[in-house]
């Protein structure tokens, strides 16, 4: 019997060792350092370690991954290698280590995009909202500034421009598509409405831009056709001490009634007798205010009147950004040589690209920030496809063949998104130069509560860009 409890304990212990042995085998026959090696787009290379007490062999279901080795026994490292991608999404591949016992550990090898880390898709002349008249064919345009495909969805009462035909949207299908390239392009995309509204009241509706490697996200705009009696700002300029903006209006409306304040407004100044106090314009005007407060939430109130009483007024919010951190595109090195002007331009640190008017036409001389920056906007908006304002993606140096004063203007884009900057860079050359019988200086804005409804058709036609 002692023998037999003997014998017993002896087998249950090889058992156990032998178990142990099995699993330690299990567990250290074959490891790798890494389960996930990232390339970047544009290519590269990675290593990664084996550590086996077998022979092992490398399996990889990309042929365009290069393997420094494919076979081996005990440890080992490998080398991987991709080229760039032509892929607009980021791929994934698997590499598969495997020893001899048919043990197996794999390798996950992400690639980016080739847009994705760095892709942009904006509209970039319009806020929150686009209005069309209540006409018929009101065009309005989008500029969309893209290194990425795109589609564009939206309401079948608007109708894009699709070479030279005019096609209803739809909600549902995509029926605007644009390719683009790793460099940006900037697209004017025309709209117009595809019949009139004859309404009081306004009909609303959504845009969405979308990237067409995932038609999840994207760019929402809301889009309105204005009643009757609307009034609603369009193209707008929104500075760190003021803003510019000019004015889609219903059938009806002959006159505009707007107020700024920073507060809401109690009822007693929305009747329509304290309406008909508020600034008073024309749809053909620019309206301006100067001397805002940084970082600041405005309410911009405005009505629209045609023959009868007031009926309505609304209501839009914005705020002013901070005037630091801008991305401003400095201008520096100007000089006058008799019969032309040379300067430098360069990319502040904050800045990615930029647009710039240089002028010699008076008109813009004492113009302040504001409606500089909205005329460039404007021109952004109407000429996107003649490339009067590309942007620019690095410093440059300019010579322009006048002996005339000039006003230069830079406008800068920021790198985080591409919102235009919230300051201009602004050089008037006859502040700095010693050209006899010239007195021009630029206007001291100071303080000033007023706002400044500027012609805004003539504030167009009234610059000559110096090419």
């Amino acid at each position: 019997m002692r023998n037999f409890c003997f014998i017993l304990c002896v087998l249950l212990g090889l058992t156990v060792l032998v178990s142990c042995s099995e699993s330690k085998s299990d567990n250290d026959t074959l490891t790798v350092s890494t389960e996930v090696i990232n390339i970047p787009a544009e290519g590269g290379s990675a290593t990664f370690k084996i550590s086996c007490t077998t022979s092992w062999n490398v399996i990889c279901d990309n042929e365009a991954i290069w393997l420094s080795q494919t076979q081996g026994k005990g440890d080992g490292e490998i080398e991987i290698a991709m080229g760039a991608t032509s892929f607009v999404k980021a791929s994934e591949s698997r590499i598969m280590v495997r020893a001899d016992n048919g043990t197996t550990r794999n390798i996950q090898v992400n690639q980016a995009g080739i847009w994705l880390s760095g892709t942009t898709l904006t509209v970039t002349n319009k806020a929150g909202i686009i209005a069309f008249n209540g006409k018929a064919h009101d065009i309005d345009s989008l500029m969309v500034l893209a290194n990425t495909p795109w589609v564009l969805y939206g309401p079948e009462w608007i109708e894009v421009l699709d070479g030279e035909k005019w096609v209803a949207l739809s909600p549902t299908t995509a029926m605007l598509r644009r390719n683009a390239d790793a460099n940006f392009l900037t697209s004017n995309i025309k709209l117009r409405t595809a019949r009139e509204l004859n309404e009081l009241e306004d009909v609303f509706d959504d845009l969405y831009l979308k990237p067409a490697y995932d038609e999840n996200v994207g760019v929402k705009l809301q889009v309105t056709q204005l009643g009757k009696h609307s009034a609603n700002p369009n193209v707008s300029v929104i500075m760190a001490y003021g803003m510019a903006c000019d004015w889609k209006v219903g059938n009806d409306v002959s006159t505009i009634f707007y107020k700024f304040s920073k507060e809401v407004l109690p009822a007693s100044e929305l009747t329509s007798e304290a309406i008909e106090t508020w600034t008073k314009t024309t749809p053909t005007s620019l309206s301006s205010r100067r001397n805002l407060e940084e970082n600041t939430t405005y309410y911009l109130y405005h009505a629209g009147k045609g023959n009868g009483p007031i009926e309505r007024y609304r209501v839009s919010m914005f705020s002013t950004l901070s005037a630091s951190n801008q991305a401003l595109a400095p201008i520096s090195n100007v000089v006058n040589n008799g019969e032309s002007w040379s300067y430098d331009v360069r990319l502040g640190s904050n800045c990615k690209s930029y647009v710039k008017l240089t002028t010699t036409n008076s008109t813009y001389f004492n113009q302040f920030e504001s409606a500089l920056a909205w005329r460039i906007n404007r021109w952004m908006h109407d000429d996107a496809t003649t490339n009067k304002y590309p942007l620019y993606a690095k410093s440059l140096r300019w010579t322009y063949k006048t002996t005339d004063p000039l006003l230069i203007v830079t406008w800068g884009a920021g790198h985080d998104g591409n919102n235009m900057a919230s300051v201009l860079s602004r050089y008037l050359t006859s502040e700095h130069s010693a050209a006899p019988n010239r007195s021009m200086t630029l206007k001291d804005d100071g303080p000033d509560d007023r706002s400044d409804p500027i012609d805004m058709e003539e504030f167009k036609r009234s610059v000559m860009i110096i090419k």
